[in-house]
């Protein structure tokens, strides 16, 4: 270093420009002093920098030089780092340029002449006309805007929290640099950086990330932390989108009003009840667009204070004066104020919520424009949340929900088939020529396989996919219109919660009912119409966004059972029977209208006692009861629905006992069954994974060798009190907990079966027992695997492929943080359900539910929906070529199609058949759900092949 300098620690400080005795420092951590002429010391601390510079000294250095050590938390320090310079300049550069704007205004202003102004400052005269210019004065600094539109989002955030964790730059569209110093200079004005953790459903990992809260006046960093931890679900994502690297951002708009004079209200009586949470809209309105889609979730502002919410579809039914019909349960003479959702508002200060007045966010690209009489550009009052095509992502399994109220032959064939499947997937993964791929899809592999063990998910149908419900007075009961599927084909629906085989409608599709045509064309992606009786039988299905798996039953398909509804509930409308018809008298009602984390609770509860009561097999009268709560459930919280006294009426309490066993205490048990306890959670004292072989015992060490993960706990306690009625307050201390599914705390699968002469549920242990014997064998092969580096020759050879795939991956991950978000909110909720039952309720069936519709719900509330990668095949020759690092091939294949990836990893050798894929053909074969073809190109081999091994040549 230059000794010009002098010694770092006799001059710089924290934060301080370098004078001995500086006139005052502001409270940030760049602060310069806040004497005479601050700005002075801003301009000094940036000619300082640039004479290092000049010097020769690197940016770290210089960071440590002039800035020093950055407070983290609490007493903690680290030296300032090359993004705490950037930051430091950016806010030095930014005051100084609002400085000579101010002066060039007084002085422009004092003279009326450019050329007087430009000869005052010394500058050129385009310089003090930049000066002058409003829209180039607030691009001048793009770490300064984004700095300031993350200031502002968090402002606008329900709890002050923002998500800036890795990948929010693609979002935004910025370089993380710029995302990076933006968070510093805000760090600067006393924004605090945490963590949160949250586990990824059904593979064992913790997911940490980064956010950025707002301090409150005078909150330690421990009770930020805490703060930060207590309000994990109402973390915002960062949503906007910068489309010159953060010099301007897009910002949603606030949404545009309907007048209610447009809208006719189709009450109960009228027909409403049959498509309550449709929104019909006129065609050929310009201001009502759907865009490219024939039918969306929205939101639809109303007088400015109400909104509508459901499903908008096209319609021509739409009576004279109105353009759109709101189609409601509500009865005749309920006031439209009444009928529509009042806007969100600040509990304290009544004012609306102006960044999400609905509750929800707008997806990316769910707003546009029209062109209106006036000839000018105004906002669409239409408001996506979903649309056409976003329903299609979602899973293709086979829920033990469903599936276990099934037959037990079917419920083995299609156990063992996902089994047969899996080992010839672990097969061509080991036959990867590339090192760190293969380890990379190894190790993900063996955590998949595990997962499986826990949520007991099998394959699924053949052409079986989730399609969101719409409803239709044009098809007949007993029929579907289902574009997706043959013309004359049986279908059946699946809707979750499913509470038995009575809740199965299997019904004639019908492609060619030209009415139905016109209302969804045969080219819509992922809808159905149905008649209201069918939705009756699914539980009462809405028609807001609910959606059900949608099962071909052709000839050559297999025949799922399914029986008549249940007497019982025939006629059962929840809304009608337990609804509080005067929502004023609540102060004075024993009713206490459900919450969201309520809502939870009760339906995993109740979701929990059916599947146990199925496996025990319980009479239908007994199981009507738990469905009929599970309706009111369900509904509870939407309409305000009377669920504590549905819970008497049906005598919930002591079927729990009967059919899930009583504690000590009297109280029920809960979940009783493998199918119900596996991805239960269990509390369990904090630990970690040891991955060091000298660190492990013999036992370990073994076992690890076997493929298996160890584990030690970390012996950390929590500080723990109670405040008694006489003020005494008793403080101890507890070890600190993990809470993970059931299904990893055994190594038998069998140790939470209740009844081993049950068949169901040994079928569903043995299960388990071969996918965690799967995992260890994935995981052994893994661990021996020596990583390769990379070829420099090959990065060389494959640059422009690098590039192309580099840039790919920045827009796969652009959902990232959104990504985030969802899986922290659907995480929370299991959480909370689990706290409202200590040590009684354990349902992994709930929180299955929730993963597969709540989280799936929300990554369409948050606009998550993944782009995967598209690898070509120079791009692949790249990959194979170790062109690349380990850890971006990670990336890669965690947003590719993992399908494609296996395809090209695993090109077809010539040779004899493993036993493996013998076994996949014979249990496919049997299905009578899969010809030679279909098997064919599940293990890429030509359908002779595949007759071949079916006749037993």
């Amino acid at each position: 270093m230059d000794s010009t300098y002098g010694n770092q620690n006799d001059l710089f400080h924290s934060g301080v420009a370098h004078d001995e005795n500086p006139p005052g420092r502001g409270s940030g951590r760049f602060g310069w002093g806040t004497g005479a002429n601050p700005y002075q010391h801003m301009f000094n601390f940036l000619q300082e920098a640039d004479s290092m510079k000049k010097a020769g000294m690197s940016d770290a250095d210089i960071a440590k030089a002039l800035i020093g050590k950055v407070k983290i938390y609490e007493d903690k320090y680290r030296d300032a780092t090359v993004n705490d310079l950037k930051a430091a300049k950016a806010i030095a550069e930014t005051e100084l340029r609002k400085r000579e704007v101010a002066r060039a205004y007084d002085l422009y202003n004092k003279t009326g002449s450019l050329t007087k102004t430009a000869q005052a400052m010394g500058k050129r005269v385009s310089s003090v006309q930049s000066l002058l210019d409003p829209t180039i004065a607030m691009r001048t600094n793009k770490y300064s805007n984004t700095a300031e539109l993350l200031k502002n989002k968090i402002e606008k955030s329900q709890a002050g929290i923002i998500d800036i964790s890795k990948g929010t730059e693609i979002t935004l569209g910025c370089t993380k640099n710029t995302k990076d110093v933006a968070v510093a200079m805000l760090e600067d004005q006393g924004y605090m950086k945490s963590w949160i953790k949250t586990p990824i459903p059904g593979t064992g990992k913790v997911l940490t990330y980064t956010v950025l809260v707002k301090r409150p006046e005078g909150m330690s960093d421990k009770e930020l932390y805490r703060y930060v931890q207590n309000n994990k679900d109402k973390v915002d994502p960062v949503t906007e989108f910068t489309p010159d690297q953060g010099l301007s951002y897009f910002v949603p708009e606030y949404p545009a009003n309907l007048d209610s004079k447009r809208v006719y209200i189709r009450y109960a009586e009228d027909g409403g009840k049959n498509k309550d949470g449709v929104i019909e809209l006129r065609k050929n309105v310009k201001d009502l667009s759907l865009g490219e889609s024939e039918y969306a979730q929205v939101r639809i502002m109303v007088d400015n204070k109400h909104y509508m919410k459901g499903m908008a579809m096209y319609s021509d039914d739409i009576p004279d004066g109105y353009d759109i019909v709101y189609n409601s349960n509500k009865h005749q003479g309920t006031p439209k104020e009444e009928v529509f959702k009042p806007l969100k508002t600040n509990k304290e200060t009544g004012e609306i919520i102006k960044e999400q007045p609905f509750g929800a966010t707008i997806k990316r690209g769910g707003q546009s424009k029209y062109i209106g009489a006036d000839g000018k550009e105004h906002l669409s009052p239409i408001n996506k949340i979903t649309e056409e095509g976003d329903w299609d992502s979602w899973s293709k399994d086979l829920s033990q929900q469903f599936l276990s109220k099934q037959p037990l032959k079917l419920i083995n064939q299609q156990l063992k088939m996902t089994v047969d499947g899996t080992r010839v997937d672990l097969e061509k993964i080991k036959g990867l020529t590339n090192a760190a791929l293969r380890q990379d899809l190894l190790f993900d592999f063996a955590d998949k396989c595990d997962a499986k063990a826990a949520d007991l998910a099998a394959v699924g149908f053949k052409n079986q996919a989730f399609q969101v419900l719409l409803p239709s007075t044009h098809v007949k009961e007993g029929e579907i219109y289902a574009p997706n599927y043959r013309d004359g084909e049986t279908i059946a629906l699946v809707r979750y919660p499913h509470g038995g085989i009575f809740e199965i409608p299997v019904l004639k599709n019908n492609t060619k009912n030209k009415a139905a045509q016109s209302v969804l064309s045969l080219n819509a992606k992922d809808a159905v119409l149905i008649n209201s009786k069918t939705a009756e039988i699914l539980s009462g299905a809405d028609f807001d966004g609910d959606t059900a798996i949608v099962i071909p039953m052709s000839s050559d398909n297999i025949k799922i059972n399914y029986r008549d509804p249940l007497p019982q509930l025939k006629d059962f409308d929840p809304k009608e029977l337990y609804q509080n018809k005067d929502p004023k008298v609540k102060a004075m009602s024993p009713t206490e209208y459900m919450k969201d984390r309520t809502k939870q609770t009760q339906m995993g509860e109740v979701t929990n006692l059916i599947t146990d009561m199925t496996v025990a097999n319980a009479s239908m009268s007994d199981i009507a009861k738990a469905v009929k709560h599970s309706m009111v459930v369900i509904d509870a919280q939407k309409h305000k629905l009377d669920y504590k006294q549905s819970a008497m009426d049906n005598d919930i309490v002591n079927l729990k006992k009967t059919y899930q066993g009583v504690h000590q205490n009297g109280a029920p048990k809960g979940a009783s069954t493998i199918l119900s306890q596996a991805g239960s959670t269990a509390y369990i004292n904090e630990r970690r994974e040891i991955t060091d072989k000298n660190k492990m015992t013999p036992e370990e060490s073994k076992w690890f060798d076997a493929g298996g993960k160890v584990y030690r706990e970390t012996g950390r306690t929590k500080s723990k009190s109670k405040v008694y009625k006489d003020g005494t307050v008793k403080t101890w201390d507890d070890k600190k907990q993990d809470h993970i599914e059931k299904m990893y705390t055994v190594k038998d699968a069998t140790e939470l079966v209740r009844d081993k002469t049950n068949q169901k549920e040994m079928a569903y242990a043995n299960f388990a027992n071969d996918m965690k014997k799967i995992a260890m064998e994935a995981r052994k092969e893994a661990r021996s695997i020596k990583p390769q580096k990379v070829n420099i020759s090959a990065k060389e050879t494959y640059k422009q492929e690098i590039k192309d795939l580099e840039f790919k991956l920045k827009q796969a991950q652009i959902t990232d943080p959104l990504e985030r978000k969802a899986r922290t909110y659907s995480m929370k909720v299991s959480n909370d359900i689990i706290k409202s039952n200590p040590g009684v309720y354990d349902s992994y069936e709930s929180k299955q539910r929730l993963r597969d519709q709540q989280l799936t719900k929300a990554r369409a509330l948050f606009g998550s929906k993944k782009k995967r990668i598209e690898i070509t095949d120079r791009e692949w020759e790249a990959i194979q070529s170790n062109a690349l690092s380990t850890s971006k091939i990670k990336d890669i294949i965690k947003n590719s199609d993992i399908e494609d990836v296996k395809k090209r990893a695993m090109p077809r050798q010539t040779h004899e058949l493993t036993p493996a894929e013998l076994n996949l053909i014979r249990s496919m074969y049997a299905t009578g759900m899969y010809s030679n073809a279909d098997i064919a190109d599940r293990l890429h081999i030509s359908p002779s092949t595949v007759a071949k091994y079916v006749k037993g040549e």
